[in-house]
């Protein structure tokens, strides 16, 4: 039973960082867009997406989860610092813009600007330290209230068991 929680919890914080990233993609792309092209937003929500750059946005995907799990940002943080937390996220959102930057290159997309580069590392590493601080509040709070805890009992007095 606790490892079905843990795996629905594991799982909806991979899917909130995926959520995090595209919504920071997006935003940044609308930033940058209405930065450049005086059209309106209408104009904008009305441009076609070729296939070809929805299969680059889904391998994206895979690549930032990746991304993610080689940071060990999906592994339990209970005990390690704030500070380390985002030190590994930051350099986690930096090696995927880095990603994005040269596949954007690569592939030619007219997108990948430094400037859509920059609102999008902010966005996305800011909404994810916000959303990883609130995690760790909300799981400080539920293990205030007795849930969320492990008992064990050791035997011995020893170094080891103290």
């Amino acid at each position: 039973m606790i490892n079905l929680h843990r795996r629905i919890l594991l799982n909806a914080l991979k899917l909130f960082d995926l959520l995090i990233m595209a919504f920071s993609f997006a935003l940044a792309t609308v930033a940058v867009h209405s930065h450049f092209d005086s059209g309106t937003l209408s104009a904008f929500l009305q441009m076609r997406i070729k296939v070809g750059n929805f299969v680059f946005f889904l391998g994206f995907l895979l690549a930032w989860h990746v991304i993610f799990s080689l940071f060990g940002l999906y592994e339990s943080r209970r005990f390690s610092g704030r500070r380390e937390e985002v030190f590994d996220i930051v350099k986690a959102t930096s090696l995927g813009t880095i990603v994005l930057l040269i596949s954007g290159l690569a592939l030619k997309l007219v997108m990948t600007t430094p400037l859509f580069l920059a609102a999008f590392w902010g966005l996305d590493t800011g909404l994810t330290v916000l959303g990883r601080f609130a995690l760790r509040y909300s799981l400080a709070n539920i293990r205030l209230r007795g849930r969320n805890l492990r008992h064990m009992l050791i035997v011995g007095t020893n170094p080891r068991a103290v």
